[in-house]
């Protein structure tokens, strides 16, 4: 059995302060959302090849500046401050590429680091002749299967579709920070147990851990912590 977790934004106030997201973004003047260099631009794959231009980032005034904050707009990177970033750096991150943007907080400005990650490795990962899923507005809940990530996001078109069950190709997951291509487990970004437990152990904040517990070769297994 091995354990990977979905990597997500905490929503406990106590955390990360009274708003969620805790960053509001502003567009530029004549900023031009859908331009070539515009955040809007970034793949869903491969690497970037561009500046980025990012909004302004604001820290709301009842929210914390925390170790990863949430934020719209950035739906393909992780904001993480630098002790985190410095911890990711130290663990087996799959490829990646990062931007230091400014946020704009009531006490002064903090540099958080963007994290793209250039390659999904759904069609890696998961063993998808062993996976099945079911759209939940069927009322007979059948299942299907599918043979790639395409595929199942081709046949998610117009459903509402949840993991019935779920196997993982040997010797996964390969990194101790990766990324989904789809929404198939409910989020982009898993962790390694060796690298939860070292954010956890470093007492970092703003982050949340959704178990997806994952046997190899093959064996199914029912999803944990799914979308």
């Amino acid at each position: 059995m091995i354990n990977v977790f979905r990597l997500s934004n905490s929503s406990n106030i106590e955390d990360i302060g009274y708003e969620f997201p805790q960053v509001q973004t502003e567009w530029w003047e004549n900023f031009d959302y859908w331009g070539p260099e515009s955040v809007s631009k970034t793949p869903l794959k491969g690497p970037i090849s561009f500046k980025v231009i990012f909004p302004k980032f604001i820290l709301k005034d009842l929210a914390k500046p925390t170790d990863l904050l949430s934020s719209s707009n950035i739906a393909k990177y992780l904001m993480v401050s630098r002790r985190l970033f410095d911890l990711l750096r130290q663990s087996r991150i799959d490829d990646f590429q990062f931007f230091v943007e400014q946020v704009h907080t009531p006490h002064g400005v903090i540099d958080y680091y963007l994290i793209y990650l250039n390659t999904p490795r759904d069609d890696e990962f998961f063993d998808w002749e062993n996976c099945s899923f079911y759209d939940v507005n069927d009322s007979e809940r059948r299942t299907f299967k599918v043979k790639t990530a395409l595929e199942y996001y081709d046949s998610a078109n117009g459903k509402v579709l949840k993991p019935e069950r779920i196997s993982i190709n040997p010797g996964q997951p390969k990194f101790d920070l990766f990324r989904f291509y789809y929404y198939i487990s409910g989020g982009w970004f898993y962790v390694s147990e060796r690298l939860k437990e070292a954010i956890m152990d470093a007492k970092l904040t703003g982050i949340q851990f959704d178990p997806l517990v994952c046997h190899e070769a093959g064996e199914s297994v029912e999803l944990s912590g799914g979308g």
